[in-house]
């Protein structure tokens, strides 16, 4: 039974029951082109868990994908990288012609300075509805540590998110 235990696997792989990218992230970048919105999405996702540096160009590719969703995952994942071309990515988010996606893009530049990045998906939800109530009681104050100095790109682009008159505020 143990011998066969590869096999199942790579029949699980086959039949796209085994999410392979969950795992490699040379397949998550193969992914990150799809023709499925749903899977470049995940391969997104999953680039930004794992770290590696040089899956920031590909993401920054990514951020001209027709797809709201997936653009927001990269948004995401490009928060995960404290590197200057991911941060410059970023910035050029705040003008997405979405305006949710504008609005994730400047809270994960905020979350790059002081560590709060967005939460998202059914947690996401629980710990903002809870955060939200605890918001009633308790003064909701955004700082950055002492010494950390911001990009003046990040500053600009923050600037420039406030003056636009796209969405409502933020």
């Amino acid at each position: 039974i143990q011998s066969l235990l590869p096999l199942r696997i790579l029949m699980a792989i086959t039949l796209g029951m085994f999410p392979l990218h969950a795992q490699n992230p040379d397949v998550a970048l193969i992914e990150l082109k799809s023709p499925d919105a749903n899977r470049r999405a995940q391969a997104a996702h999953n680039l930004g868990k794992f770290g590696d540096l040089s899956a920031v160009p590909p993401l920054v590719a990514a951020l001209n994908d027709p797809s709201a969703k997936v653009r927001g995952e990269v948004i995401l994942a490009l928060g995960n990288f404290h590197d200057p071309a991911s941060l410059k990515a970023l910035v050029s988010a705040v003008q997405d012609l979405d305006s949710d996606l504008r609005v994730l893009a400047i809270r994960v530049l905020v979350g790059y300075y002081t560590g709060d990045m967005p939460n998202v998906g059914f947690g996401g939800f629980l710990k903002t509805n809870y955060h939200r109530a605890k918001g009633l009681f308790v003064p909701d104050v955004t700082r950055v540590a002492p010494g950390v100095i911001p990009d003046p790109q990040v500053v600009t682009g923050l600037i420039a998110a406030l003056k636009d008159q796209r969405a409502p505020r933020v």
